[in-house]
């Protein structure tokens, strides 16, 4: 946990100073949407059975 809050800490201060927050805010958004997706999944699959 500590190794990946410091490489995304540094990752994203990259990502900022290159471009902008908002930059960083799609690559994040896009990032986590597949997650968002297979956990709803995950979670109507278990409701339903």
């Amino acid at each position: 946990m500590n190794v990946g809050g410091a490489i995304g800490g540094a990752v994203s201060g990259i990502v900022v100073t290159a471009w902008s927050y908002a930059a960083l805010g799609l690559i994040v958004g896009f990032t986590a949407l597949p997650l968002l997706i297979v956990c709803l999944f995950a979670s109507l699959r278990r409701t339903a059975s």
